[in-house]
């Protein structure tokens, strides 16, 4: 199973968080990338995927004509393997990388971001109409920031840290 799609997004009055007026603001913006992601299934058991996606996102027009957007990664990569234990059980791990991208309210792209990854696990199992999933988030225990602020002149706003090594259960019944 594989999907490569090529896309463009022109957006007229984005709002956005102007930082120079300390206002929320109109912009035009131009977004364009292309996507790719592939799953294989290399044996009944054994599963295998990539992704990949590049994207160009930029002001149109105003002061910050053909800036990169803030918080807008140009690159995402991620791993996927899985294995079936059987019909019921299912195991998985995945990888995730992020970036090349500017901190929030960065219009003059003074301040890129720190690139992040992440690695988790996960163990579900389904009988049916029920299932149960443990996920382990962070295996590696990595410590990152999904937002990176700036306040447009400096990066003292900070950083909104994701959790490090945590453990996510759930059950649930589909009807």
């Amino acid at each position: 199973d594989s999907q490569l799609v090529y896309f463009i997004l022109n957006t007229n009055d984005e709002i956005m968080y102007d930082p120079f007026n300390f206002k929320n603001s109109n912009f035009d913006t131009k977004r364009n990338g292309i996507e790719g992601k592939t799953f294989s299934e290399i044996t009944d058991k054994f599963g295998f995927g990539v992704n990949a996606a590049y994207m160009n996102a930029e002001f149109d027009g105003s002061a910050f004509n053909n800036n990169s957007l803030p918080m807008t990664p140009k690159e995402k990569y991620g791993l996927e393997l899985k294995y079936k234990f059987d019909d019921n059980w299912i195991f998985s791990f995945d990888w995730n990388f992020i970036r090349d991208f500017y901190r929030a309210n960065d219009f003059n792209n003074n301040f890129k971001a720190d690139n992040y990854d992440v690695c988790n696990l996960k163990l579900i199992y389904k009988n049916k109409d029920f299932y149960s999933y443990i996920y382990f988030n962070n295996i590696f225990n990595k410590k990152y920031s999904t937002y990176q602020s700036s306040s447009g002149f400096s990066i003292d706003n900070g950083e909104y840290p994701m959790p490090g090594f945590n453990v996510l259960w759930g059950v649930g019944y589909i009807f």
